[in-house]
């Protein structure tokens, strides 16, 4: 507690007294927020995931067997089981992310324009001029993460059939053949794996230059703004201070930006295979068959593929 130098002043009233309890007492909040925040993303992602699931895995009973054919395990596995976990955690993680930076980037925007609308449109006009770029490399982030998707089926299905047919392999000596498949499999995902790293941390060095651009750009309008006595040196701090909290997110923009691709990628496919429809339904006046008890007994069939020769009968 304060005490005043005056005699006969009480200074115990002052809220520089409650501050350590308000500091704790925030603390508090936030971090129960951040727990109530990630359990609830977490419960929310789990359960539409499993419903998802359960809807692929229905129409993927019913499909064609010709769709069984021309799918592989690995894909299957990926398509119906992974991308709707993926979707779902990218998609409830990234909305949480960009909305938080969101609204901290459009409370410093109003915190900037109070101090200096001129340097506000400078700072936004750099940024702007800096996503250019972005469409480019969005549209060769989008084919390297397909094929990357597509890379990561394939060592899937190299493991199944593995294990499926691990007799023949043992049987015909077949043991460098599978070697070698896998390795070809993997040295194309590690390539492509590279090739995703190189375009994501492209995107954030552009991302670091612009924001260190406009930055430079602001401190020189600054200075000439000071000089002419349009700005005082203390709005200047309180500027700078903002900018810097604003540019921030946006360096991180390039990784969260292929998350959002591979959620968005992940979307959809899902919606693809929820689209898919048999080509072998019941009519919608088909009467039900009645007469049959247990059994169905065939006689007089046969087959053949030359006559004379049959193959069943």
């Amino acid at each position: 507690v304060l005490q005043s130098k005056t005699p006969g002043i009480d200074m115990s009233w002052l809220p520089v007294n409650y501050y350590p309890v308000a500091i704790i007492v925030l603390a508090l909040v936030q971090s129960t927020f951040s727990y109530g925040s990630n359990y609830l993303t977490t419960w929310v992602g789990k359960l539409v995931g499993n419903d998802v699931k359960l809807a692929l895995f229905d129409n993927l009973t019913r499909s064609d067997t010709r769709h069984f054919d021309a799918t592989t395990t690995g894909e299957i596995l990926i398509r119906y089981n992974g991308d709707p976990d993926t979707a779902t955690e990218g998609l409830l993680g990234n909305v949480k992310t960009f909305t938080t930076r969101l609204v901290t980037s459009l409370s410093l925007v109003v915190v900037m324009l109070s101090k200096s609308w001129i340097l506000t449109l400078v700072t936004v006009g750099v940024l702007l001029f800096a996503v250019i770029p972005l469409n480019r490399i969005r549209k060769r982030m989008k084919r390297y993460i397909k094929d990357t998707v597509l890379s990561g089926a394939v060592v899937t299905t190299n493991f199944n059939e593995t294990y499926a047919g691990n007799r023949v392999i043992t049987s015909y000596g077949l043991h460098d053949y599978a070697r070698e498949r896998l390795r070809s499999t993997l040295a194309t995902l590690f390539r492509l794996s590279i090739k995703m790293v190189q375009r994501t941390n492209f995107l954030s060095l552009i991302m670091h230059f612009a924001t260190a651009v406009g930055l430079a750009v602001t401190v020189w309008v600054q200075g000439y703004l000071i000089k002419i006595g349009h700005m005082t040196p203390g709005d200047l701090v309180s500027f700078l201070v903002a900018l810097l909290m604003f540019y921030t997110p946006i360096k991180k923009l390039g990784n969260n930006y292929s998350s959002i691709q591979v959620a968005i990628m992940a979307i959809q496919r899902v919606l693809g295979a929820l689209d898919m429809k048999p080509t072998i339904v019941s009519k919608p006046d088909a009467r039900p068959m009645r007469g049959m008890a247990d059994a169905i007994r065939y006689r007089d069939v046969s087959f053949s593929y030359e006559t004379g020769k049959p193959v069943l009968k």
